[in-house]
């Protein structure tokens, strides 16, 4: 099953959820880029710390880019994301994995009847703000690449501006055309 892409993901995301991501930040722990995922293909893996000034707790994320040496444009590329939040436990970690994006991890695989019943995909603020490093990260290991094979410069400077537009969009899931597809 291929993952939603990170636009997609930040698209779902409800407003509240974006708004409270402000007050958060995330640091890279470290980064890799792995052999092979399932198909075969290179995936760079991000571990950030995540830690929001509303809480003395400070959370694991993860994001992964599947197909590394295939990668284009990573906004519009299948991520695959995990914290360990209680609200990504508790909301939307089964989500998540029934459409590809995660697995399941921290929580016993039961759907979350209350807090999520229409098994909505989307992410918890501490992914919210581990976005931007994420993709810095994945930048910098391009512009690696790049310099082994060359090609991907002009699409590398667009992304910034990319990530601050789907953001600043941010919208209730329910004013959103097609949500209640997923």
């Amino acid at each position: 099953m291929i993952a939603i892409d990170l636009a997609r993901l930040i698209q779902l995301t409800p407003k509240p959820v974006v708004d409270r991501a402000r007050s958060c930040i995330s640091r890279v722990l470290y980064n890799r880029v792995r052999d092979s995922d399932d198909a075969g293909f290179k995936y760079l893996e991000v571990i950030l710390r995540s830690r929001c000034q509303d809480s003395d707790h400070s959370y694991l994320t993860v994001v992964r880019f599947d197909r590394f040496g295939v990668i284009k444009n990573p906004v519009h590329h299948p991520t695959w994301v995990r914290c360990s939040c209680p609200y990504f436990l508790y909301y939307v970690e089964v989500a998540l994995s029934r459409h590809g994006s995660t697995s399941v991890y921290y929580s016993n695989g039961m759907y979350p009847m209350i807090r999520n019943p229409k098994l909505r995909p989307y992410m918890c603020k501490h992914l919210i703000s581990s976005v931007n490093p994420a993709v810095h990260t994945l930048q910098q290991e391009m512009r690696a690449e790049q310099k082994k094979t060359e090609g991907l410069g002009a699409k590398i400077r667009k992304l910034p501006g990319m990530l601050k537009r789907l953001l600043r969009r941010g919208r209730d899931s329910e004013e959103r055309p097609g949500s209640d597809i997923i």
